[in-house]
C-alpha cells in the first residue's frame, strides 16, 4: 500500500473548550523592515518580517527579554519565555487583528560602485498577545528518516517526512501542515485514527511519527507514512506542532481524498480557518502550545 501523499500545500472550524483566562490578553502594535537578500524569495523576506513584527509588538507590551531574569528559565521540564523566529521574548502572540506589508525598492552602489535594486519589506502588525507563562519545553524534530542524522527542513520532491516529539509531561497531541497559504492538512492523528481531535501521549517518552520502521510506532494503529511532492522548483511549507496537557477539540475537516494512483491527500482546512482555531486554541488554552516548523521541498531535476 502506497504511503499518504503529502502535496506541498485543510477545511474546518469547531467547537472547543474555553477555559478560564490565566492571564489577561492585551492590544499591541509593531513594526519591522527587512532587506530581501539575494538568496531570499520574497516569501521568505515576508515570512521574516512578520516574526520580526510580532517581536517588536511583543516587546512594546512587555518589555525585552533578558537571559538573567529570574522568571525566564528552564526548570524541571519547563520553561518560561517564547521563540518567534529564533528570539525568545517575554510574551506570547495569541491573535493576528490587522496585517500589511509595504515594499519599497531603492539603488545604492555595490561594491564595484555599480547600481543595485535592493527591496526592503515593511511589516506593521495589531493583535493580542499575553505574558508568558511556565509551558513543557518540548522536543521536536523534522527529520527525512528514523534516525538522529537525518534531521533536516530542507527536504526534495518525493522524499519521506518525519517528526521526532518529546514532552516532559503527558498531554495531547496533534500535527498540521500549511502547504501554501491557502490549504492546511492534518497528519496526525493518523486517518485510521477516526475523527479523534489529539491523540495522548506519555511525559519522558520519546515518540517517531510517520513511521511504521524499526517498531517505533508506539500507537495502536498503523502510522500514514507521508512522502513530499511539489510541482513547483521550490515549496515552503509550516509544520504545525499542535501540544496541550489538556484535551482540546479538532476544527471541522474535509474528508481525505484518495488519488487515482493510490495515494491519499489527508483532510483538509482552509488555512485562514485554521488560524482563526489555533487563534482561539491559544486565547482559551493558556497550555496550549503551537510550535511552527518551516520546511522546504525542491523539485528533483
Amino acid at each position: 500500500m502506497k504511503p499518504i501523499l503529502f502535496a506541498v500545500s485543510i477545511a474546518w472550524l469547531s467547537t472547543m473548550p474555553f477555559h478560564a483566562l490565566a492571564q489577561k490578553s492585551v492590544s499591541t502594535k509593531g513594526t519591522s523592515q527587512v532587506r530581501t537578500e539575494s538568496n531570499m524569495t520574497s516569501e521568505q523576506a515576508h515570512d521574516k518580517a512578520e516574526d520580526l513584527a510580532m517581536i517588536n509588538a511583543i516587546e512594546n507590551a512587555f518589555g525585552t527579554y533578558v537571559e538573567q531574569d529570574a522568571d525566564i528559565k528552564v526548570d524541571n521540564g519547563t520553561i518560561s519565555y517564547n521563540i518567534i523566529g529564533r528570539t525568545k521574548v517575554r510574551g506570547e502572540w495569541l491573535r493576528t487583528r490587522k496585517k500589511e506589508f509595504k515594499e519599497d525598492i531603492q539603488e545604492q552602489l555595490d561594491n564595484d560602485q555599480r547600481k543595485e535594486k535592493i527591496t526592503w519589506v515593511r511589516c506593521n502588525i495589531e493583535g493580542e498577545v499575553r505574558k508568558i507563562r511556565s509551558k513543557a519545553n518540548l522536543e521536536i524534530i523534522s527529520l527525512r528518516c528514523p534516525m538522529p542524522e537525518c534531521e533536516t527542513t530542507i527536504f526534495f520532491d518525493k522524499q519521506s517526512f518525519l517528526l521526532y516529539f518529546k514532552s516532559p509531561v503527558d498531554g495531547y497531541l496533534s500535527v498540521f501542515m500549511d502547504e501554501n497559504s491557502e490549504t492546511t492538512r492534518r497528519l496526525f492523528p493518523y486517518l485510521n485514527q477516526g475523527n479523534e481531535s489529539a491523540v495522548k501521549i506519555e511525559g519522558d517518552k520519546p515518540y517517531w511519527l510517520f513511521t511504521n520502521s524499526n517498531n517505533l510506532n508506539r500507537f495502536a494503529s498503523k502510522a500514514d507514512e507521508i512522502e513530499l511532492y511539489t510541482y513547483s522548483a521550490i515549496e515552503y511549507n509550516n509544520v504545525y506542532v499542535l501540544f496541550s496537557p489538556s484535551t482540546y477539540y479538532k476544527p471541522i475537516l474535509s474528508d481525505a481524498v484518495l488519488l487515482p494512483d493510490g495515494y491519499v491527500l489527508p483532510k483538509a482546512i482552509s488555512t485562514s480557518k485554521f488560524q482563526e482555531w489555533l487563534s482561539d486554541c491559544r486565547v482559551a488554552m493558556p497550555d496550549f502550545q503551537a510550535k511552527r516548523i518551516k520546511i522546504s521541498i525542491t523539485k528533483n531535476r
